[in-house]
Order: C-alpha cells, then sequence, then structure tokens
C-alpha cells in the first residue's frame, strides 16, 4: 500500500466538500463548514501551518455516534476512509497527473466533529449557503456571528499559553476573528431573514 499524500489545493477541497455535503444531505445529517475550510469560503486569504489544510465540518449527529458516521459516509461513497478517531479523508482522482500516474490520488483531510462537544456549537445553524460557478452544488458554511464566537471561546482558552503549538493557533485564531468582525461589520444583519454577512 502505497503512503498517502495529503493535497491543500483549493480546488481538490472543494471538490471533496461538495461529495461530503451530497453525502450527508444524502443521510439526513445536517452540517456546515467550520475552521479554516469556513473562513477561505468566506473569503479570508489566511493559509497556516495549523489551520486551513483540512476540512473541518461540524456535524448534528443525532443520537448516533460520530464513528457510525464516518462508516455510513464510507459505505455509501467510495472516496472515503477512515483515518482517526474524529478524521476521514476523501480520495480525489488527479486528473493532472500524467500516465500512468493517471490513478494517483490526492487525499484530502476532513475532521468531522459533532455538534455539542469540545465547546462547539450545539446545532450547525444558521448557516450561509456557499456558492458560485464552479460549484455542483451549494455548501453550507456556520454563520460568521457563530463561527466568531468559537474562535473566541478558543482564543481565550490559549492566547496566555507558553506552548509553541498554541501560540500558533491563538495567532491564527486572531487573525480570523478581526476578519469576521470586519466581515461581519461590512453586511450588518437586520434580521433573521438576513442572515448574509
Amino acid at each position: 500500500m502505497s503512503a498517502r499524500i495529503f493535497t491543500f489545493d483549493p480546488n481538490r477541497q472543494r471538490e471533496a466538500a461538495c461529495i461530503l455535503s451530497d453525502a450527508l444531505r444524502d443521510l439526513g445529517y445536517p452540517h456546515a463548514y467550520i475552521g479554516g475550510y469556513a473562513m477561505r469560503l468566506l473569503g479570508s486569504t489566511r493559509f497556516t501551518e495549523i489551520i486551513g489544510h483540512d476540512i473541518d465540518v461540524l456535524i448534528k449527529p443525532g443520537k448516533e455516534e460520530m464513528k457510525h458516521i464516518r462508516q455510513k459516509l464510507i459505505e455509501v461513497d467510495p472516496h472515503f476512509a477512515n483515518i482517526g478517531v474524529f478524521k476521514l479523508y476523501c480520495q480525489i482522482l488527479d486528473p493532472d497527473a500524467p500516465a500512468p500516474q493517471s490513478e494517483a490520488r490526492a487525499h484530502v483531510l476532513i475532521e468531522t466533529l459533532a455538534t455539542g462537544n469540545l465547546g462547539l456549537p450545539t446545532a450547525p445553524e444558521p448557516t450561509l449557503q456557499f456558492s458560485t460557478q464552479d460549484l455542483p452544488i451549494e455548501l453550507p458554511v456556520l454563520h460568521p456571528s457563530v463561527l466568531i464566537l468559537t474562535k473566541l471561546k478558543r482564543w481565550t482558552n490559549i492566547f496566555a499559553s507558553s506552548r509553541p503549538k498554541s501560540r500558533k493557533k491563538a495567532a491564527s485564531d486572531l487573525v480570523d476573528i478581526t476578519f469576521l468582525v470586519q466581515h461581519c461589520g461590512d453586511k450588518p444583519i437586520t434580521s433573521q431573514r438576513e442572515l448574509r454577512c
């Protein structure tokens, strides 16, 4: 078995997110993108070693455990494979690879997170439906007004840490918080119907 090569290519990540959202909708699980991937969909250009290489998805599991949902994803779509406690990866065929390497696959890392755990929101809502001409489906992104709360919560717990990894996360969270404040400030919400930061 060859080693997995994880890709940070935004086009491959977009394809993986579309495959994932399609599968989660078919299985009936509400979900929303969070973390670095959501930040990029909202227009942030920050890309660091700590956040931004994987896709974080918040899933409302109902009464099921997340491991059962990951197993269902693997069973319904051959793109998925399990890689750990919270993680899946999505295999994307690399059409740019020269023959005979055209069967080479790029692997997009996906972190599956249950609502209400790890200080995350209890529901993957409200969301913005992100779409562009090159996306075959709309991708739900946790609304910036909620994303900022998740970032603030973590930042307040780690900003004074002396651990190098925590300090990097705190610094990138602060960049995200600043971006989200500016993003929402540019597009104020006047009613529940206008959740369109």
